[in-house]
């Protein structure tokens, strides 16, 4: 016998897709703009996730393989200089289009011009949506 939801309404659930791999067009320089660049991506993002926990079904609740291309169709149909940028873009993108209030992306550039002591450059960007939540719920 399956076990029965509990009466606590669930508020937040996070999903994390880590370590996103995906070739990409992103970067100041002329040669990263014509020869493209490894990336690797951290997707978080925060919903209410009462109606799965009590339904049980991936129609009430955000499916991994729909965010991941998602994440995957806008980072390689558009092109940005700044990791900043793609960060904030991709997260606005998430909120708008998924069933989420809280995003965080992670963006990591391995093999970095700065300097060859430098492994990896990474830029973190969270957003919140403010369509009448409070802050503390997400």
């Amino acid at each position: 016998m399956a076990a029965q939801p509990s009466a606590i309404a669930v508020r937040n659930m996070r999903v994390t897709l880590r370590d996103v791999k995906l070739f990409a067009y992103h970067g100041v320089y002329a040669y990263e703009k014509e020869q493209g660049t490894l990336f690797s991506l951290d997707l978080e993002i925060a919903l209410d996730a009462s109606r799965a926990v009590a339904e049980d079904t991936i129609a009430a609740t955000i499916d991994y393989s729909e965010l991941y291309k998602c994440a995957i169709e806008f980072s390689t149909t558009n092109r940005f200089d700044l990791l900043e940028t793609w960060a904030a873009r991709l997260a606005d993108y998430l909120l708008t289009t998924c069933m989420c209030a809280y995003c965080k992306i992670t963006i990591r550039k391995p093999g970095t011009a700065v300097d060859r002591n430098v492994g990896t450059i990474e830029v973190s960007y969270e957003a919140i949506t403010t369509s009448g939540k409070d802050e503390s719920e997400v």
